[in-house]
């Protein structure tokens, strides 16, 4: 990622009888930005306990990781490619060979092995087709 890439960042804490409630704009592609370090300050600056930390610090980074994964589908042009591996869409969903090969709809009698051969043997096929 390249560039300053501002996004709103909104907190809603809750901690005992203790809500903080803030929004602030975030360089999401800046990797010097700790949101860590941000929550301790914050902590301090608004003399909450150091029980707030950990939730500032994470609820920052699951809003940095979401906002990072929409930029990243907006730049590929707005869909994601989960589980492709890179590939198309249809490439990766797309009825493969192998899934017409198993197409619960056919005669079993036609499907093959990745070999060609059968899959049924002599006896399952007659038997499979007195079913039929």
């Amino acid at each position: 990622m390249e560039g300053e890439l501002l996004r709103v960042i909104q907190l809603k804490i809750r901690i005992g009888n203790i809500v903080l409630r803030d929004k602030f704009e975030w360089d999401i592609n800046n990797p010097q930005n700790s949101p860590e370090d941000f929550a301790e300050s914050l902590c301090t600056d608004l003399g909450l306990g150091s029980d707030f930390m950990l939730p500032i610090a994470h609820s920052i980074r699951e809003q940095i990781n979401e906002h990072q994964r929409t930029a990243n589908l907006e730049r590929r042009g707005g869909y994601l490619n989960i589980g492709s591996g890179g590939r198309d869409f249809k490439q990766a969903f797309g009825k493969s060979k192998e899934m017409e090969r198993m197409d619960p709809g056919k005669d079993l009698t036609l499907i093959r092995d990745m070999n060609g051969l059968p899959m049924l043997n002599e006896g399952e096929a007659q038997q499979h087709q007195a079913n039929q």
